[in-house]
């Protein structure tokens, strides 16, 4: 190899996960360092077999076979250009989520969540470097944002093991600190682990307190509302208060997206103490809202299901699915499927219930964990359908856990109707 192309070569290596033009630009050869044409010199090494390309989104993307990249490491080690090069690419990794963070719980979310996707490894480098350096600071800025794509993709379990390595590093208090503690208790709660998603929530509320952060504690006490509604026994008074606060401060910040999630987890509250006509008003009301958040519609199916009202329910349901489609969020997949199988197995076919209670069953499964239980759905679905069609029901199981999300939504959908009335 040239000296410039070899150059190039060793700090490629850092990508784990492999790397587009412009980001080799902006840490491979920032100012010409390499004193190399950069697209020229990975053309060469391309064609020398000592890096593979592929198009990603219609753009050019580069990475090397692990035992290469390997090799590039300790080169460039050797040229003593590893600290270097691992800071740039964590800071990178760092802007990049910060620069996502606001798309990944949209319905659009402008094609971040595939970005993402595709960096993953990159990013798990980043955090590798970082907790081994260590430096604090930079993990959280790379892990407080990026969490709600493990939500979303189903790493709960890897996504809690990072939080956690993080958390323990030496670190003075901060508001980086805190969305890690956000974080942490974030994705305990996906994991269906409330109890433990209280002690972080609390933790980073009184941090917010301190350092005089209104918006850290606004969130904070959202967060939180949602750990004391669920746990058990539930606090559902703490719960309310906790978003009642949060709700004055998503509206003084004029924050209509968050107002309506509050709007609905407030609703939520009240649906689960029977109080079904203040639900509803509460989620009508965060539905005209239309501030992106699809959970009204499930929060009307949940309403219309515990009075009985189950073509109205499915409606909301399709409603529902048709307004998310787009978004590869599989806990939202598996409220949507349990909904529609204790609707099938309330008032229509137990057996199609059964195939989506399974889908739902295998996806939580597989992310290990997923959304709290609908408190309207009180009996055991799997016990009521086996009594109406008997073993039918253990096969349906196994048939919708052999479907992946997609397809066990289209299923239920394929059954449509015209809203009632």
């Amino acid at each position: 190899l040239e000296p410039t192309e070899q150059h190039v070569f060793e700090r490629v290596g850092v990508f784990a996960g492999g790397l587009d033009l412009d980001t080799a630009e902006a840490i491979v050869n920032p100012d010409d360092e390499c004193g190399t044409d950069l697209f020229d010199a990975l053309a060469s090494l391309v064609e020398k077999s000592l890096l593979r390309q592929e198009e990603v989104a219609d753009l050019p993307r580069f990475s090397q076979l692990e035992s290469i990249r390997q090799y590039a490491l300790d080169r460039l080690a050797q040229r003593g250009e590893s600290e270097l090069l691992h800071r740039r690419l964590t800071e990178h990794i760092a802007g990049l989520v910060a620069d996502a963070e606001p798309y990944l719980d949209r319905t659009d979310d402008e094609g971040w969540f595939d970005r993402l996707d595709a960096e993953q490894d990159n990013v798990r480098a980043a955090l590798r470097w970082a907790i081994a350096a260590p430096d604090p600071s930079l993990a959280e800025r790379v892990v407080g944002p990026v969490w709600r794509f493990w939500s979303r993709k189903g790493l709960l379990t890897e996504g809690s093991w990072w939080t956690d390595e993080v958390l323990g590093l030496a670190a003075e208090p901060s508001p980086s600190q805190a969305k890690v503690l956000l974080a942490q208790g974030s994705l305990r709660y996906w994991r269906g682990d409330y109890a433990g998603a209280e002690t972080p929530y609390t933790q980073a509320l009184e941090m917010y307190r301190e350092l005089g952060d209104d918006q850290g504690v606004t969130e904070a006490s959202y967060n939180l509302g949602y750990a004391l509604m669920f746990k058990t026994p539930a606090d559902n008074a703490g719960a309310r208060a906790a978003f009642e606060a949060a709700l004055a401060g998503f509206r003084e910040a004029d924050n209509p997206a968050m107002t309506q999630s509050t709007l609905f987890t407030i609703g939520w509250i009240d649906m689960g103490e029977g109080q079904l006509d203040s639900a509803q008003r509460l989620f009508t009301d965060a539905l005209e809202m239309r501030s992106g958040d699809v959970r009204p519609w499930t929060g009307l199916a949940s309403v219309a299901y515990a009075r009985g009202e189950y073509a109205q329910a499915r409606h909301w349901l399709d409603e529902c699915v048709s307004e998310n489609e787009q978004r590869p969020d599989l806990g939202f997949a598996i409220a949507m499927l349990e909904g529609y199988a204790a609707v099938e197995v309330a008032d229509g076919d137990p057996e199609l219930g059964m195939q989506h209670q399974g889908a739902a069953a295998s996806l939580r499964e597989q992310i290990g964990g997923g959304p709290p239980p609908d408190p309207t759905i009180k009996e055991d679905q799997i016990a009521l359908a086996r009594s109406r069609i008997g073993d039918a029901a253990d096969t349906a199981l196994e048939r919708g856990a052999a479907l992946d999300a997609r397809t066990a939504l289209e299923l239920a959908v394929a059954r449509k109707t015209a809203p009632p009335g």
